[in-house]
């Protein structure tokens, strides 16, 4: 495909990093192609949550170089109100 669009909520996010861990190393020994565009929708209750994208290791999922990969991460908060202190 494409485009693919992975939709994610709070901890349910990490099983996706695996996914792309895999498509990744999938690619590389060319079992098959990686998809133009990869969209990640995020959606976690406060704000404290989206702390868990700094702590994943870039390297353990994509461990090579490559030329063109086009990932974007959508993360939403959905339980706070726009008058955070």
């Amino acid at each position: 495909y494409e485009n693919l669009i992975l939709v994610a909520g709070g901890s349910g996010i990490s099983p996706f990093f695996s996914i792309l861990k895999d498509m990744l190393h999938g690619a590389k020994e060319e079992k098959y192609c990686l998809p133009k565009k990869i969209l990640l929708v995020w959606s976690v209750k406060r704000s404290e949550d989206l702390s868990l994208l700094s702590e994943i290791n870039v390297t353990s999922i994509c461990a090579f170089p490559l030329k063109v990969l086009d990932i974007e991460i959508q993360a939403y908060v959905t339980r706070e109100s726009g008058n955070l202190q």
